[in-house]
């Protein structure tokens, strides 16, 4: 079975998804630091369930872009 990745990434029943370089682009850090805070639990992260990379809920992404904006006032 072949699947188109992009869009079986980007939703998985209602939840949107980011792929890691997804979020790091939003979140203006590198895709490294992106694993570096998933490891530190600053962002959670979910499997794919057929390519098993790393993807992060479109919500919980807004809110560490929220908290980092608020630091910066």
């Amino acid at each position: 079975m072949v699947y188109n990745v992009s869009i079986v990434m980007h939703s998985i029943g209602k939840t949107e998804y980011l792929t890691v370089h997804e979020v790091a682009k939003r979140l203006g850090i590198s895709p490294g630091t992106v694993r570096v805070w998933t490891e530190k639990g600053v962002l959670k992260t979910v499997r794919h369930p057929v390519n098993k990379y790393r993807l992060y809920r479109k919500i919980d992404v807004e809110r560490v872009l929220n908290s980092l904006e608020d630091q910066t006032k």
